[in-house]
């Protein structure tokens, strides 16, 4: 599996860094360094790996110079962007941007999501109009909804 997205998160609560990890390990990444007990865990996209560290000589600032993203505390915006490959849809987000139909609809309006319910509607929708979402969409989303 070829990742695309280099990310950190920090997760303070143990059990939830525990379910995060299994929730990698189940889209494909392999977990190193099970000993450590660090609340950060990063994704290497290079090489497909999860890491739970930053006990190391590397900094997190030294990683967002990198070309990490930081994701602060918000597990959910890490497993939105720590997902993102180009093999797959599994977990994957999507930019649906409504287009003008007979009924009247106007404008352009630009969707962010990643409910499965959500698809149902692609029926009707015209191939353009939706597409994987990038990492900027993703996570302006998270940030204009509080998330």
């Amino acid at each position: 599996m070829t990742f695309t997205t280099p990310c950190f998160v920090r997760v303070e609560n143990p059990e939830k860094r525990k379910e995060l990890i299994e929730w990698l390990e189940g889209i494909g990444y392999k977990f190193l360094m099970r000993g450590l007990e660090s609340n950060v865990l990063y994704v290497d996209v290079t090489s497909g790996c999860l890491l739970c560290a930053f006990e190391s000589p590397v900094t997190q600032s030294e990683m967002v110079s990198k070309g990490y993203i930081d994701c602060g505390d918000n597990i959910e915006l890490f497993k939105a962007l720590a997902a993102m490959n180009d093999e797959n849809d599994r977990k994957q987000w999507y930019a649906y941007t409504e287009y003008p139909t007979n009924e009247g609809k106007n404008g352009v309006r630009k969707f962010v999501f990643n409910e499965p319910a959500r698809f149902d509607s692609f029926v009707d929708v015209p191939s353009g109009y939706y597409r994987k979402a990038t990492a900027e969409e993703i996570v302006e989303y998270f940030k204009n909804n509080g998330k």
